[in-house]
């Protein structure tokens, strides 16, 4: 092996121990600020109240919707569909401007069903909520 050749492999074999002591460093500090907002979640909502309860649920919601879309459909169906519009004259803009159109249709019906049927949701989502904590009507 040549002298530049073993440069170059050094070389990239050094980037790579870089870049993975990057993506540590960053899993490390993304797991100490998570812990620190469910501190100052825990402090500042209470434990164990229904407020604490109830943003949780709410939180977690979106989160779940999201990935169960972004698992399933973007990667089986979407990508594929875009990547084969894209080679297309237009490049796929006709394509995807329908399909935005069509996303942002279906996600403003989805928000108002799951809204007007809000307490339904909540009982399906949540265990453990006692009638006296249930305030629905």
């Amino acid at each position: 092996m040549t002298m530049s050749a073993a440069k170059t492999t050094q070389s990239t074999q050094s980037g790579e121990t870089r870049s993975s002591a990057v993506m540590a460093a960053g899993t490390l500090v993304s797991r100490f600020l998570g812990f620190a907002k469910t501190w100052m979640l825990g402090a500042a909502l209470g434990l164990g109240s229904t407020v604490n309860d109830t943003f949780i649920n709410a939180n977690n919601l979106p989160n779940l919707i999201f990935l169960l879309v972004a698992g399933g459909v973007f990667n089986a169906v979407l990508v594929p569909q875009i990547i084969k519009a894209s080679k297309g004259p237009d490049r796929g803009a006709d394509y995807i401007s329908r399909l935005l159109t069509l996303a942002v249709l279906v996600l403003l019906a989805l928000t108002a069903l799951v809204t007007l049927a809000a307490p339904m949701v909540i009982d399906l989502t949540t265990q453990g909520y006692s009638p006296s904590r249930n305030r629905w009507p």
